[in-house]
């Protein structure tokens, strides 16, 4: 999907098999500036280099939660295009996570029609 091609994108999950599976379905719809973390700490340092147009930022990790990430990633530019990614799709969970400046709400397994949307909305916003 040709759309997609000059899009950067940061992936930031502990679990290495969530990473690569999210970046190979990325890589099939044509989006290859793909990089990722497997912690906060260094998801925020790779944030500042490059500046990713967007963010999937899992929940659940083991440094620093996603919704403090999150949090903090708005403070520094609240214009940080951010969808967070989890197994636990409670109410609880998106209503937060979307009222912290989330964009959008993936639940795992990934499902590429909702990582499609999500790119098109950020597609969206920038015109």
């Amino acid at each position: 999907m040709e759309r997609f091609r000059n899009i950067s994108a940061l992936i930031v999950d502990d679990v290495a098999n969530m990473r690569g599976f999210l970046i190979s379905s990325l890589r099939s719809i044509d989006l290859l500036n793909v990089r990722d973390a497997s912690n906060a700490k260094e998801a925020m340092k790779m944030y500042q280099e490059k500046r990713p147009d967007i963010v999937f930022l899992d929940l659940d990790m083991p440094d620093i939660s996603g919704l403090t990430m999150l949090r903090t990633l708005q403070q520094k530019d609240p214009r940080a295009f951010v969808v967070i990614v989890s197994g636990e799709s409670n109410v609880d969970n998106v209503k937060e996570s979307l009222k912290a400046g989330a964009k959008g709400f993936i639940v795992k397994p990934y499902n590429m029609n909702k990582i499609i949307a999500m790119l098109d909305k950020l597609l969206a916003s920038k015109k």
